[in-house]
């Protein structure tokens, strides 16, 4: 739903897959996978099953669901889950960032939010280790956050030549 509505002012987005569920009901196909990212959408890896990677045995089982997700992602024409995780649950360890290395994966996002309350405002965060995005954290967008607020992130993050990672 977010695509329809963000593909009619030309923004671009990152989608993050579990490719067990892909082409499952009320999720999205392949197909339209594959029209997301013709649009310049980014589609990212979650894993192959949504589970906590820290909960995995070793590192090697967290190396293999990362794996797995990027390459039943390959075989439907998607690209971006060779470079891009979203962690489950947003945690992570360091089994997590040595798979990320050996995999030659490029960054790693967090779902944990650290700013954008009216009593700790928003503030930009130079990029940290890619494969730490969490150290920027997320920015809670919901249904009590105004656009002026939101324009706002995304100004300040350009103004700055800072990144600002929005969490829908």
């Amino acid at each position: 739903q977010a695509y329809g509505y963000m593909r009619r002012y030309g923004i671009r987005g990152t989608l993050y897959i579990i490719s067990d569920w892909m082409d499952t009901p009320d999720r999205p196909s392949s197909v339209q996978l594959r029209e997301m990212q013709s649009a310049g959408w980014t589609i990212g890896n979650h894993t192959k099953s949504s589970n906590d990677l820290t909960a995995e045995a070793s590192q090697a089982a967290q190396e293999t669901q990362l794996a797995n997700c990027r390459d039943a992602l390959a075989a439907v024409g998607i690209d971006g889950a060779r470079f891009y995780a979203s962690y489950p649950m947003g945690k992570w360890n360091a089994d997590t960032l040595t798979s990320m290395t050996n995999l030659g994966m490029r960054t790693g996002q967090t779902t944990v939010s650290c700013h954008g309350t009216e009593s700790t405002p928003w503030r930009p965060i130079a990029l940290p280790n890619p494969y730490k995005l969490n150290e920027i954290g997320a920015t809670d967008i919901n249904n009590t956050t105004s656009l002026a607020t939101a324009k706002a992130y995304v100004d300040e993050a350009i103004l700055s030549g800072t990144c600002v990672c929005l969490l829908f």
